[in-house]
């Protein structure tokens, strides 16, 4: 069960006030579903919004799922009474299956919602009810690859001002680094603006994007 404190805190980030009443208040069904919404068209949050992610709802993953399964009896049913069919249900090993998504993701939301969404376009194009950790794979590989190809020559004046050696020396640099702390060149600067570089507090701690960092490790540049 959520604490007041918490409910608090979701109402705040998704402006929707409408909670059940009585002694022992819970996040309704709808106001979960547009906690959900809001998130997605929220990708890019702000620091403070994505620590509120991490401390309030990320350590209650159970009751997380507890409220998406929820969620889902109500789709379902509304699918039913219309006569509609196709939805996708996570039902295979859920815990881990989230967890994965949610470790690759490097706390990035835009990529966690968009891996899910193709995991399930791959589950409903092969006819599947649920997602599986091959459609996992095939979302990861998918985000992987886009990922690679944001690392490319920087041009400006039709001259290379910023090579892929650079980018790719700066990445493992800071793969390597004790402090995870980067310089601001403009090759630092890019690699965060495009997040694969990603900033996880207001100390200037940064890390590489996960899927980043298995790049450079299929690239054999880091262990």
């Amino acid at each position: 069960m959520e604490s007041t404190a918490e409910i608090e805190k979701i109402r705040e980030l998704t402006g929707e006030a409408s909670l059940e009443a009585g002694l022992e208040a819970k996040v309704s069904v709808p106001l979960f579903a547009r906690f959900f919404a809001k998130m997605r068209a929220a990708a890019n949050a702000s620091y403070s919004t994505k620590k509120t992610i991490i401390e309030s709802i990320e350590p209650r993953l159970s009751d997380l799922i507890g409220h998406c399964n929820d969620l889902i009896r109500e789709v379902k049913s509304r699918l039913q009474e219309s006569g509609k069919k196709g939805l996708i249900i996570i039902i295979e090993d859920l815990d881990d299956l989230v967890l994965q998504f949610i470790d690759i993701s490097g706390g990035c939301l835009r990529d966690l919602f968009r891996m899910i969404r193709d995991a399930a376009d791959n589950a409903m194009n092969h006819g599947q009810t649920r997602i599986t950790h091959s459609d996992y794979k095939k979302s990861f590989f998918r985000l992987r690859r886009d990922y690679e190809n944001t690392i490319a020559e920087k041009w400006l004046n039709n001259e290379v001002i910023i090579t892929v050696e650079e980018y790719y020396d700066t990445l493992t640099s800071l793969a390597l680094s004790e402090t995870k702390k980067v310089d601001n060149t403009g090759a630092a600067l890019d690699l965060r603006q495009n997040l694969c570089i990603l900033g996880y507090n207001d100390e200037g701690w940064c890390d590489l994007h996960p899927v980043v960092r298995s790049i450079l490790q299929e690239r054999t540049l880091i262990p």
